[in-house]
């Protein structure tokens, strides 16, 4: 009997250890986007244009998380929140002074070159990244549910606390090795030969449907093409949309179709675009028009079906996790009423016999 109990709690033991290790990977799984990484490629752009570095400031960062954390908890994404705040508010109350400040938003990615490289694509984002009035940075990365469904979100804040521009240590190089040089010189240099682009699109199958909805609809994005390639993705504003794993067509095919249908919360008008890489690095991006979500006005009579639905995208999302504590419970009530069981024959045992005696 006492071997029966001590493997019962063993086994509760390890399901009560295999809950909390899930917990743990759900927390934490998503945030694989490198704030120090972001700074390192905003630099490096900053420093092809002739622009000075960017210095990490932990005012800033604190700005940053506050913002995301707020995205989060108050479930929004935008750069004004629902009640009216705006990014400057993060800013000025993480006790930065600041002359200028910018702030980039992204949603559902999980690389920060494949972040990087669609700010950079974004005239808006890429503005902020290279304007030569910003001298310092903050990045958050903070992974949580939205709209019933694990993702990341990521805040760049920028900011510069006097009018002094920062200077480039870029430029000043090129001009020193100019002025040693002859009038009309030029150094010769060796003009490299690009790889080959390893696709090509096939842009009658390439778009999305419908371009007007309202919020929590859904649009469905396609792409077709011919050859190999290692990203393939759209982006709707801030929000990243993955084709890579939504491959509809045969493996061997020569033309691989993509499609993807995707819920929008977030109200606005937004420029679409689709980029697609190979393995050498060949780029394509490509403008296909704009998508305009509208607020959807839902009655109170809906309400508890919206609840409903959510509650249901929640347990699909984190079956796994319900899973396991399920089992966990279902054991440790097991064990209680084995426990009970045992106590109970003991003190009947012990009736019997003393009436017996």
């Amino acid at each position: 009997m006492n071997r029966i109990r001590k493997l019962i709690q063993k086994s509760v033991v390890i399901v009560i250890f295999a809950t909390i290790i899930n917990v743990s990977y759900f927390a934490t799984a998503l945030a694989v986007v490198s704030a120090s990484t972001l700074i390192s490629l905003a630099n490096s752009s900053r420093a092809q244009t002739g622009l000075g570095a960017l210095s990490s400031n932990s005012q800033l960062t604190s700005a940053a998380f506050a913002k995301a954390n707020d995205m989060l908890q108050n479930q929004y994404f935008a750069h004004t929140s629902p009640d009216g705040t705006t990014p400057w508010t993060f800013i000025a109350a993480s006790g930065y002074d600041y002359v200028y400040a910018g702030e980039n938003l992204a949603i559902g990615y999980t690389d920060a070159s494949e972040l990087h490289a669609a700010w950079m694509a974004s005239p808006s984002h890429r503005d902020n990244i290279l304007n030569p009035n910003f001298r310092e940075i903050g990045i958050a990365t903070v992974s949580g549910i939205f709209e019933g469904a694990e993702t990341t979100i990521v805040v760049q804040m920028f900011g510069s606390s006097d009018y002094t521009q920062p200077t480039s240590e870029a430029s000043s190089e090129v001009t020193a090795e100019a002025s040693e040089e002859s009038p009309g010189e030029q150094p010769a240099e060796e003009t490299p030969q690009p790889t080959p682009k390893a696709f090509d699109l096939v842009m009658e199958k390439v778009g999305f449907s419908p371009n007007r909805i309202f919020t929590g609809e859904e649009v469905t994005f396609k792409a077709a093409l011919t050859g190999e390639t290692s990203e393939i993705f759209y982006t709707v504003g801030d929000q990243k949309i993955d084709l890579k794993e939504s491959v509809k067509s045969e493996r061997n095919s020569k033309e691989q179709t993509f499609e993807k249908t995707e819920k929008l919360s977030k109200e606005g008008e937004y420029l679409v675009t689709l980029t697609v890489l190979d393995k050498s690095g060949n780029r394509e991006i490509k403008d296909l028009g704009k998508l305009k979500v509208e607020k959807k006005v839902i009655a109170k009579d809906t309400e508890g079906m919206t609840l409903i639905g959510n509650l249901k995208d929640t347990i699909s999302s984190h079956w796994i996790f319900y899973t396991i504590s399920s089992l966990a419970l279902i054991t440790l009530a097991a064990f209680m009423i084995f426990e009970k069981k045992i106590k109970f024959s003991q003190k009947l045992t012990a009736s019997l016999a003393a009436w017996k005696l």
